[in-house]
């Protein structure tokens, strides 16, 4: 399920991949370039030279970024944003998809901090959506990695094949149950069946709302995960 950059935006056996597993990746999603400009920005603000309203800790662990484009435009018209709009066209086989949101999530070296097993669409409602709410996937998530992602830094990990059923039931990890920043988790998943996504730095994941995930914590000393995540919507902003 993974593939190396060509001039189709998307394989025929990565549509089918996202159609039934719910998820695909690439080896290569962006080029070397755009890494290391995204990567300029992102540590900008880390370091916070750029201040954007969005930054928060993700359940009170976790660096998580909102809505970079607000601040910086590179993050609203870039080679990652244009190939995720030319694959959620494929996906949705319609010719207008939104950028729905972006964002940013970083774990530095040493931060164990799991991101626990949940599905997107859990926060579609405060705190969670509940159990067995159908799921209509009308949106893609894209988490492009600016770092090479391996299992000891924290690659995203994925359960295939469930993305059409009803929600899992989910409850908080952790944060308050009344902020957007909280952590919804479910442990209705086999973490033994799960496939690991890891690429080098460009590479990137792709997966539905329904698609359950996890991301392990950084174990590593020296090696960052920077991830960069968009959201590319088959709803206008106003109607997702």
């Amino acid at each position: 399920m993974n593939q190396d950059m060509t001039q189709e935006s998307v394989t025929s056996t990565q549509l089918e991949d996202i159609e039934s597993h719910g998820f695909t990746t690439w080896d290569a999603f962006i080029d070397t370039p755009t890494v290391e400009n995204l990567r300029t920005y992102y540590d900008r603000i880390l370091r916070k030279e750029i201040v954007i309203p969005g930054d928060r800790m993700l359940g009170s662990k976790i660096r998580q970024v909102m809505a970079p484009h607000s601040a910086i435009d590179y993050f609203r018209d870039n080679p990652a944003v244009e190939r995720a709009k030319a694959v959620a066209r494929k996906v949705f086989n319609q010719d207008d998809v939104w950028l729905y949101f972006d964002m940013l999530i970083s774990k530095e070296p040493g931060n164990l901090n799991e991101t626990p097993w949940h599905q997107d669409y859990s926060y579609s409602q405060m705190p969670f959506a509940p159990e067995g709410t159908l799921i209509d996937n009308h949106s893609l998530n894209f988490w492009i990695g600016l770092d090479d992602i391996k299992e000891e830094n924290g690659c995203m990990r994925f359960i295939p094949g469930v993305h059409e059923q009803p929600l899992l039931p989910h409850y908080i990890a952790s944060g308050n149950p009344d902020d957007s920043g909280r952590l919804t988790a479910t442990d209705a998943v086999d973490h033994d069946q799960s496939i690991p996504a890891c690429f080098a730095a460009g590479g990137a994941s792709v997966h539905f709302e329904g698609t359950p995930h996890y991301a392990g914590g950084n174990h590593t000393a020296d090696l960052q995960r920077r991830a960069y995540i968009i959201v590319i919507s088959s709803r206008p902003p106003e109607e997702s």
